[in-house]
């Protein structure tokens, strides 16, 4: 992502366009499809030259997802890591493939509530918040159209 990309980006979610917002957004873009947590985030935009603490970028980090510039999701470790918001990415359903990560939007109202349901059964309570499911395989496919064959890990 050029500056000039990331400065656009910025103002359509009516941001002011810093060093430490477009820094965030041209590390998450090299690191693309990878998402990062915000400690990975950080040394990579210190080792590309980026001039911001610690405390700005986790500022800037904020602000871009309160704006629905950046996507957030947890990782199995339960830790906080981001991308860049995918355009219609407001869905409240998304699945992911973790080879690729590619991301698919689901539009399925009932899915979701049935989900959400499993979910509070088991303490687990959303409260409107998205449910992305990481799934291996959906960004392969063949030259033939073809189902991708099952992986054998």
């Amino acid at each position: 992502m050029t500056e000039a990309n990331a400065r656009q980006c910025l103002e359509a979610a009516r941001l002011r366009p810093t060093a430490a917002r477009i820094g965030v957004l041209q590390t998450l873009r090299s690191a693309a499809p990878e998402v990062l947590c915000t400690e990975a985030l950080f040394r990579l935009m210190l080792q590309r030259g980026v001039r911001a603490s610690a405390g700005t970028a986790y500022r800037a980090v904020r602000k871009l997802l309160a704006h629905g510039v950046l996507e957030r999701e947890w990782d199995d470790q339960r830790r906080a890591v981001y991308r860049i918001a995918a355009p219609g990415s407001d869905a409240l359903l998304r699945l992911v493939c973790r080879d690729s990560g590619q991301s698919i939007a689901l539009d399925d109202a009932d899915l979701y509530a049935r989900l959400r349901a499993a979910a509070q059964r088991e303490g687990l309570w959303l409260s409107g918040q998205g449910i992305t499911i990481y799934i291996d395989g959906i960004g392969a496919s063949s030259s033939a159209g073809e189902r991708p064959s099952p992986r054998h890990d």
